[in-house]
């Protein structure tokens, strides 16, 4: 169904379809985000809050928690099998850290999966702050040597830049967060400015963009996939 609507970077009125989560201003060219999406993604995050004070609720009888109780609402946030959950769960166990090796694999597993829930930006900032070689340092200081090269073999396993498998659910997530790109050759294009940014920022080196850069080019579909049945 069409309605009119604002374009917030010209201020020209563009007719809108609401069953759409976003479009493409005809007379600049903005991307716009339809209320259907930013209600879901605001839904999305309601749905971690509540989950996590719930979770206080039930364990002490108030919402009202005690301090520094960080890694049980990240194992609350962990839960909820969707991208935001894991990162917050992330940030959390990263305040939990101590000497028990127990915070330390529950902060890889949620990193882990924050990468293969998220999108392409997500897996390059990772790779820019290599978080997991960080904690991995402190980690097999606290564990045997065979502990923690399991652990890593874990993790090296599911975040694989060789992997098929990997590249395709990357690119899907990262799609399906861009609604904005009408064709395959507009998201390519976008992703490699985004690589060729971070290599002349110095926040990635030429090597390791171009190794992202083949296998996007190699493993990205032919055409924008149908999310429409997804929930977003």
């Amino acid at each position: 169904m069409g309605f009119i609507a604002k374009c917030s970077n010209c201020g020209a009125n563009i007719e809108a379809d609401d069953t759409k989560d976003a479009g493409i201003c005809k007379f600049c060219n903005a991307a716009i985000v339809a209320k259907k999406a930013i209600d879901n993604s605001i839904a999305n995050v309601n749905k971690i809050e509540n989950a996590i004070q719930y979770a206080t609720k039930n364990t002490y009888g108030s919402t009202d928690k005690p301090p520094m109780d960080f890694e049980a609402e990240a194992d609350e946030a962990m839960k909820i099998n969707f991208y935001s959950g894991y990162a917050v769960a992330f940030r959390l166990y990263q305040k939990a850290l101590g000497e028990e090796p127990r915070v330390y694999e529950k902060l890889f597993e949620a990193l882990k999966q924050s990468i293969l829930y998220g999108d392409l930006d997500v897996l390059l900032k990772e790779i820019k702050e290599n978080n997991f070689g960080r904690y991995f340092k402190i980690y097999k200081t606290l564990v045997s040597p065979q502990k923690a090269e399991k652990i890593k073999s874990e993790y090296q396993a599911s975040i694989n830049l060789n992997s098929k498998r990997f590249w395709e659910q990357i690119i899907k997530n990262d799609l399906k967060s861009n609604p904005e790109f009408t064709n395959i050759k507009e998201w390519l294009d976008y992703a490699k400015s985004n690589l060729d940014y971070m290599v002349e920022e110095k926040q990635i080196i030429q090597s390791t963009a171009d190794k992202i850069w083949n296998a996007v080019n190699k493993f990205a579909p032919q055409e924008i996939p149908n999310f429409e049945d997804e929930e977003f």
